[in-house]
C-alpha cells in the first residue's frame, strides 16, 4: 500500500513504524525540524530513523534549486538530538581509541563527507 502525503504532517498514528528511511528528503522540506518531529511521534519505542542529505560541502549541496537547507553534520545531529532520538553515526572509525577521541574523529570525518548518513533512535 501506498500513502501520499507530506512529510512534515504523517498521517499515522503514534507508535505504528519499526523504522523509517528518509533519502534527500529532509533538504527539501521548508520545516525539517517537524519532519523529525513527526517521525519520532510515528515511531515505536527503539524504532530507528536513518537520514541520507547532501553535506554542505558537496555540490550537489547547493546545486538544486530544490534545496531549501544545507545541513552539516553537527547541524543535522542536533536536530535530530533536539527532536527526541539518541543520535545514531552509521561509520564506526577508531574503535580502539577511547570514546572522546572517537566522537572526535567521527565529527572530523563527517565534517568531509559528500553525503551525510545519519539516524537516531526512538528511546
Amino acid at each position: 500500500m501506498w500513502v501520499v502525503a507530506h512529510a512534515e504532517y504523517l498521517p499515522f498514528r503514534e507508535n505504528t513504524f519499526h523504522a523509517l528511511f528518509a533519502s534527500h528528503v529532509i533538504e527539501h522540506l521548508g520545516n525539517p525540524f517537524s519532519f523529525l518531529c513527526e517521525s519520532f511521534r510515528v515511531l515505536r519505542r527503539g524504532g530507528i530513523l536513518r537520514i541520507w542529505t547532501p553535506n554542505f560541502l558537496s555540490v550537489h549541496a547547493k546545486g538544486d534549486p530544490e534545496h531549501k537547507v544545507v545541513f552539516n553534520f553537527v547541524k543535522l545531529s542536533r536536530m535530530i538530538a533536539r527532536a527526541g532520538f539518541v543520535v545514531q553515526l552509521p561509520v564506526a572509525a577508531g574503535s580502539c581509541l577511547p570514546r572522546v577521541l572517537r566522537k572526535i574523529l567521527h565529527i572530523f570525518l563527517n565534517l568531509w563527507v559528500d553525503e551525510l548518513q545519519m539516524g537516531g533512535r526512538k528511546p
